[in-house]
């Protein structure tokens, strides 16, 4: 959300679009932690797969009608379209079911974004498309066919970085295929240290939270390689369960990554019209947005997901919280 925040005078550091790559690692861990054969074998793939979506789809959801709901206001606003109907149309029914669209040139998108409605919803595709592949191959994930996963792709991943320069891929057209390496690489990695006995040292939290934000002032492929991995270990030792706090910025992050991006196209005009000063709107939008995720999950995201777990009977109180 900051790297989308940026402006002349609020700049992110140079790898911080590597929190995509701590997502799939979190979300790997999470999922081989949550979901062991015995509980797939109970509920299926198809409960699996039903879980994911009842975990993501209401919030992608929301995430991916807003900006429409913003041209449209425009329209009766300005008496004309920022996109034309039927290309934005079919964007929308894309979309909705998690595939990429190309809408025509526009200021209000990045040109070459697989989700030009809402940017973010390409990791949402990526992270269903190897959820799909682990509950696929969950019975031959042995620990060295999973040390092979993750060095192949690594190796695939890093030879990608000299050539693109660098490692944010798989958001736009142009390295759409390099985004299977970068979530192969991360989620299986993370569900390889949830099957590892790796010693966890007593590290206090304060400290590990500490070395997140210091990650993305190193190279991309140093944070992605070796720092993540080693924040994971020091964040999952047993006994050490989440304080108030954390447990309720967990449950706010998702909301908040689903619809950040489309929101800033509802208030960066409104704090133009208001003439706010430059320095100023980061925060104006952080708490502008920040105020709309709470809402988002207290208010649609939270219900929907119980109404939908009670519905498709998958017991939605022991769904991990990726």
């Amino acid at each position: 959300m900051l790297l989308h925040l940026e402006t002349r005078s609020f700049q992110t550091p140079q790898s911080v679009y590597a929190a995509v790559d701590l997502f799939f690692l979190i979300s790997g861990f999470v999922i081989a932690a949550a979901y062991d054969e015995a509980r797939i074998a109970r509920i299926g793939v198809g409960g699996f797969i039903r879980a994911r979506l009842i975990r993501l789809y209401p919030t992608f959801l929301l995430g991916m009608l807003i900006l429409p709901a913003y041209f449209a206001w425009v329209a009766v606003r300005d008496g004309a379209w920022l996109a034309e109907p039927g290309a934005l149309l079919r964007s929308l029914a894309a979309g909705l079911v998690f595939l990429p669209s190309h809408l025509p040139s526009a200021e209000v998108w990045e040109q070459e974004a697989l989700f030009p409605l809402d940017m973010p919803a390409w990791s949402l595709m990526f992270e269903l498309a190897v959820n799909l592949a682990y509950v696929l191959l969950l019975p031959w994930l042995s620990r060295f066919v999973l040390v092979f996963i993750v060095i192949g792709s690594g190796l695939i991943l890093m030879s990608s970085q000299i050539p693109l320069n660098g490692l944010d891929l798989g958001w736009s057209w142009p390295t759409l295929p390099w985004g299977f390496p970068r979530v192969t690489f991360s989620f299986f990695l993370g569900v390889l240290v949830a099957r590892s006995r790796i010693p966890r040292p007593a590290i206090p939290a304060i400290l590990v939270l500490a070395a997140i934000p210091a990650l993305f002032w190193v190279p991309g492929w140093l944070a992605i390689l070796i720092g993540f991995p080693l924040v994971l270990v020091a964040a999952t030792r047993p006994g050490q369960g989440p304080s108030r706090i954390m447990a309720a910025l967990g449950a706010l992050s998702y909301p908040l990554y689903a619809i950040h991006y489309p929101l800033l196209h509802w208030t960066r005009p409104l704090f133009t019209a208001w003439e706010v000063p430059d320095p100023w709107l980061a925060p104006a939008n952080l708490a502008v947005i920040l105020a709309c995720a709470i809402l988002a999950l207290k208010l649609w995201d939270a219900p929907m997901r119980r109404w939908l777990a009670r519905r498709w009977g998958t017991g939605g109180a022991g769904a991990p919280p990726i």
